[in-house]
């Protein structure tokens, strides 16, 4: 297969939208609106995987990071089009060599038991018992 795509870390208002629009085609994030995601946008590295035919969205990982200890990445998708084609692999090997995660510590990410071989295959492993993902929401 062949790729035509481009890489960036920041989107175009368009690009934007497109984001928002996957965002919508999952059950997890569902509820997400345009202000909150240029919020999240501006206070999140990214990268997005851009189709340079149409430019449309082909994948978008986002992750915060300290720069030396920790990573956590987030909301890793590939647009539904482009699914099976090899783009969560190149994705996430381009997240993986990042400037900020390249040499951190520990970089962590949650998924789904279906992803979980997906993400073995980039050296993630489960958290060993005693370690609990715990979670607080606004009351």
């Amino acid at each position: 297969m062949s790729y035509d795509f481009y890489i960036v870390e920041t989107l175009t208002e368009k690009q934007i939208s497109q984001l928002l629009e996957m965002y919508r085609n999952e059950w997890w994030s569902k509820e997400r609106k345009a202000e909150d995601v240029k919020l999240m946008l501006k206070n999140s590295n990214i990268i997005a995987l851009i189709d340079k035919n149409n430019n449309e969205i082909i994948g978008f990982a986002r992750f915060l990071s300290d720069c030396i200890y920790r990573a956590t990445i987030y909301d890793v998708m590939i647009s539904k089009n482009y699914r099976a084609l090899g783009y969560g692999r190149i994705l996430l090997e381009t997240l993986l060599r990042h400037k900020y995660l390249n040499d951190i510590a520990r970089v962590e990410l949650c998924c789904q038991n279906q992803n979980v071989l997906f993400y073995e295959k980039f050296g993630f492993k489960k958290v060993p018992d005693g370690t609990n993902f715990m979670r607080r929401t606004p009351i």
